[in-house]
């Protein structure tokens, strides 16, 4: 939302799978949740009817991969209904990056400059290391911490993502991450040293209101 007051002269564009919401509404939830007044003038949404294929419960095996080609997916549909000349994605749809900076100097004259604004890394180094440790959590079943074949398989998995997952954030020209743990796992695997870390917007008012109450008190 800053880019808007910072460049009213501009035309925005969000791409959004809420199909069954009008702007008026998205606008309204905004300023009800964030405290933000947007001008709707140079704010346009382009609705992607394809939304639910990235829904994780349609995936319950190779999620990784399966989301990540939907995201691939639901980028094309974007890209087919409107093509930006800057693109950045803040919903960790990563292969879109060179789906809007690469593919779209194929099919049309030129792609599209692209940014990420990362708020967690599809893949981390600590889910690497604990199928490598052999230890159970969230995404290592106790089926395949238990055989030996299974554990070095979805180790193999996850190495294979990660080289495709490292070279679709290096599609990014400006990286920009939400804090310091997502920062070491993107610049690590995304070989970026320079990802900025910049904090999600928040109203402190509030806050900041009853910080001044305690201390009258």
């Amino acid at each position: 939302m800053f880019l808007i007051f910072r460049w009213p002269h501009l035309q925005f564009v969000i791409y959004s799978g809420d199909i069954n919401a009008t702007k008026e509404q998205i606008l309204l939830k905004a300023k009800q949740r964030f405290g933000i007044t947007v001008d709707p003038k140079n704010l346009h949404f382009v609705f992607l009817r394809l939304r639910r294929l990235v829904e994780a419960d349609l995936y319950p095996h190779f999620t990784l991969i399966a989301q990540t080609m939907a995201g691939f997916v639901l980028g094309f549909e974007a890209l087919l209904k409107f093509n930006p000349e800057i693109f950045i994605d803040s919903m960790g749809y990563s292969f879109t990056l060179p789906l809007f900076r690469f593919v779209v100097s194929v099919l049309w004259i030129a792609g599209s400059r692209v940014a990420a604004y990362v708020h967690y890394p599809t893949l981390s180094h600590d889910m690497i290391d604990l199928v490598s440790r052999r230890e159970r959590s969230y995404n290592n079943a106790d089926i395949i911490v238990q055989n030996n074949l299974l554990s070095h398989a979805k180790l193999l998995y996850y190495r294979i993502f990660a080289f495709f997952y490292g070279l679709a954030g290096q599609a990014a020209e400006v990286v920009m991450v939400n804090g310091s743990w997502t920062a070491g796992h993107i610049r690590r695997i995304w070989r970026c040293e320079d990802a900025k870390i910049v904090f999600p917007p928040c109203d402190v008012s509030a806050f900041l209101a009853l910080h001044q109450m305690a201390e009258t008190r």
